[in-house]
């Protein structure tokens, strides 16, 4: 069961019993990937939108004409590597519910991945940037700071220049997720993370067959370089498939949900 103690909500049962159908290494959704269970409960609570993962738009981002969503919250026990990688297709199921919902995105502007990063009793959880107009980096439009200079030090040491030659100019899950957690953990580095063993789980869309299945993602790469160069150079873990956990051993509970901008 996966529950969520913010704001005393305790997600209906459906959500910890939407198991993807397995299309070879892909994960496809089925049309009750969205119960009406999960539906009801989105519309009784648009106002607030912290229900299950907690997950909500970056409403400073879409200022600047950016586009993303995130959270971080406490999980509790420590999940296993299994569990991590189902508690990220959740996210998904939840994100598609919102874009369905409440968000009112056109499908231009709903971010096509969501990575989860587990560390250390929480959970991070970004989706990749979709910028409105020409694109652009996320890194070219942020303060500053040195939350923002880490991860730029961590994308040159891989020997990517990040706004220009990144595959996708920095703007995958990974990347955002990485900054958020330099945001909620200063002046602790990287290295903090290879310590306490973090692992990154990224969920997205691919064609397959003429389909649009979903899929458990490996980092993006590229001759010009990507998040596998990245997380690899900071000796950072991954999984590059979901080994379809039982969901009746996936007991975690998400409490202490919370949300920081990228600005």
């Amino acid at each position: 069961m996966v529950s969520s103690q913010a704001m005393g909500t305790v997600l209906p049962s459906s959500l910890s019993f939407l198991p993807p159908q397995r299309v070879g290494s892909r994960l496809s959704p089925t049309p009750e990937d969205i119960s009406t269970a999960v539906t009801e409960l989105l519309h009784r609570r648009a106002s607030s939108i912290m229900v299950g993962f907690g997950l909500n738009i970056d409403s400073e981002a879409m200022q600047h004409d950016l586009y993303l969503v995130s959270s971080v919250m406490r999980v509790a026990p420590p999940p296993t590597e299994s569990q991590v990688c189902h508690l990220a297709v959740l996210a998904w199921y939840e994100l598609i519910g919102y874009f369905k919902n409440i968000f009112n995105l056109s499908r231009r502007l709903q971010p096509g991945a969501l990575t989860a990063m587990y560390t250390n009793g929480w959970l991070y959880i970004s989706t990749s940037v979709r910028a409105k107009g020409e694109p652009r980096s996320w890194i070219n439009a942020v303060p500053d700071i040195p939350e923002r200079d880490l991860v730029v030090c961590a994308i040159q040491d891989s020997g990517i220049n990040p706004a220009t030659i990144h595959r996708t100019r920095a703007n995958c899950g990974e990347m955002l997720v990485l900054f958020q957690w330099t945001r909620f953990n200063p002046p602790l580095t990287f290295q903090n993370l290879v310590n306490d063993g973090a692992l990154f789980v990224t969920i997205g869309q691919e064609r397959a067959d003429g389909e649009l299945v979903l899929a458990v993602k490996a980092p993006c790469t590229a001759e010009v370089g990507g998040c596998l160069e990245v997380l690899d150079s900071l000796q950072l873990k991954y999984v590059t498939a979901c080994f379809e956990p039982d969901l009746n051993e996936c007991q975690v509970t998400l409490s202490e949900h919370r949300q920081q901008s990228i600005f």
